[in-house]
């Protein structure tokens, strides 16, 4: 009795894989995942723990392609939050504002 080769089920999901990291590449300098439209559903995920003047004063400092974003945000919460909370709201942040809505 054969054996399906696994390799091109592999080969399937790896392709499948490489799709999805470019269209998530191609999409992420689109408008609504950059400038204001990025901080807004940052703010959201934030707002909660930091309050509306606490939150508008940290994404003050995020840039507008968001390259410092998640530096920036976990640096200023390990000030409040100390390290091992602030890690895990970033990644939080991660997973409702920038993750879960491209897919």
């Amino acid at each position: 009795m054969k054996h399906p080769d696994p390799m091109p089920r592999l080969s399937d999901r790896l392709n499948g894989i490489r799709a999805a990291m470019h269209q998530w590449d191609a999409q992420r300098s689109s408008p609504e995942w950059t400038g204001e439209a990025l901080k807004i559903r940052v703010a959201q995920v934030i707002e909660p723990y930091l309050g509306e003047e606490g939150t508008r004063a940290v994404l003050l400092h995020v840039e507008d392609n968001g390259c410092n974003l998640l530096n920036t945000l976990e640096g200023v919460l390990a000030d409040f939050l100390g390290k091992r909370a602030a890690a895990e709201l970033v990644n939080q942040v991660v997973d409702e504002a920038l993750v879960a809505r491209r897919f």
